[in-house]
């Protein structure tokens, strides 16, 4: 298969990456031109440039865990979501309390919520899967009425935006990520986000005694750069999508990973591609648009967060499928035909291998999370998809009936 389309990713076209290199080298103040730029159009106060989304969690929930004089532990977060966000819990010293989600959304289940103690919850997390965003009214409800910090997981919904609000700022502190198969990339790094000056105060102390990653991992970090834009191309993506030892797609649980700050390769990078988010996400709507309008009305799909008056900034288009075997299924029979899907993350968070130790209860079946583990097909509508490959992908779901 000599043309693949990968799951996610940006085009970054080579006169991008020559600005890229031109402004490493002229030494640009790109971090603080770049932050000035987010803090003006997401409308906060204080960013911060980090290693990744993860550090940026971390960080974040330091600062919290730091200002709160309950000395509270526990982070409630969903059942499913990326294992990443469980790392950077554990990372931070403190606990995990799981929710379980509504498929229907892939938001929390909110009628869990009456069932938690809160006694010992020093927040909650909302993750936005996919771009669709969470039920933020409500999730500000819950935490004004037990007093409890609201955490931004805007790694996959960066550019969304909530009665005009960015997301991001939509708790008391929030964060976006810039690794590959987001919104926007820089190769990896992160950024967070608060508008509270006592929560950035703490912020700084934290980052204060960061370091960046150095020359030789900024010449490293250049070099996955021309290579993530030359082999994300769909004639290309073959060749490393044919080696298993990258990795691509998988999920892993690792709370031991580098808190530092972003790398100058990285910033000179996310402030080129940045110009080109409304623009990436303007692509992405209309591709999932075309998907979703060609199979809404088929009894066997469901589509989370599909709404006719109003589409999320979906990243990827996620399809509940009837089953686990059909699901796979699809996985398979699209790649023949040049498409990659995934079903991303392989479980639910309570039965990552080893996260025992780190959970409030000893609790494992999360019914509506383990559904969306065993159902969900997530279909690329990156700017690299065509009319081509989207009517391929959409007659072959509609011949399925």
């Amino acid at each position: 298969m000599l043309h693949l389309q990968p799951p996610a990713g940006i085009p970054i076209q080579f006169r991008q990456l020559a600005k890229i290199i031109g402004l490493g080298f002229s030494k640009a103040p790109c971090a603080e031109s770049f932050l000035a730029r987010v803090r003006t159009d997401m409308a906060v106060r204080h960013c911060y440039l980090l290693s990744s989304g993860r550090a940026a969690l971390v960080v974040g929930l330091r600062a919290l865990a730091q200002v709160d004089p309950a000395n509270r532990t526990e982070v409630i977060m969903p059942a499913y979501t990326c294992f990443t966000v469980a790392a950077s819990i554990v990372r931070s010293g403190l606990t995990i309390r799981l929710v379980d989600i509504d498929p229907s959304t892939l938001d929390y289940d909110y009628g869990e919520f009456a069932k938690i103690d809160f006694a010992r919850v020093l927040a909650i997390i909302g993750c936005n899967m996919f771009g669709i965003l969470s039920d933020w009214p409500r999730l500000r409800q819950i935490a004004q009425d037990r007093q409890i910090y609201l955490i931004d997981d805007a790694a996959q919904s960066m550019g969304g935006r909530l009665a005009g609000q960015a997301s991001g700022t939509l708790g008391d502190i929030g964060f976006y990520s810039l690794g590959r198969g987001k919104n926007m990339t820089a190769y990896g790094g992160g950024i967070l986000l608060t508008d509270d000056d006592n929560l950035a105060k703490l912020i700084e102390g934290h980052v204060a005694g960061f370091k960046d990653s150095g020359v030789l991992a900024a010449a490293g970090i250049m070099a996955k750069l021309i290579l993530y834009s030359l082999f994300l191309r769909p004639w290309l993506y073959w060749l490393p999508a044919s080696l298993p030892f990258l990795g691509l797609g998988e999920t892993e649980f690792e709370p031991e990973f580098d808190l530092s700050l972003l790398g100058t390769v990285q910033a000179c990078a996310a402030s080129v591609i940045y110009d080109h988010l409304a623009e990436f996400g303007k692509i992405r709507a209309t591709n999932a648009r075309k998907i979703a309008t060609a199979i809404a009305g088929l009894d066997q799909y469901s589509i989370p967060g599909l709404k006719q008056d109003d589409l999320p900034n979906y990243l990827r288009l996620p399809v509940l499928m009837p089953n686990r075997l059909e699901r796979d299924r699809a996985i398979i029979e699209l790649k023949k035909i040049g498409i990659v899907a995934s079903h991303m993350y392989p479980s639910t968070i309570s039965r990552i291998s080893g996260i025992g130790e780190y959970l409030v209860c000893n609790r494992v079946d999360y019914p509506g999370a383990q559904q969306v583990v065993d159902c969900l097909l997530a279909l690329p509508i990156h700017p690299y998809m065509t009319d081509s490959d989207i009517n391929k992908m959409v007659a072959y779901l509609r011949g399925k009936r």
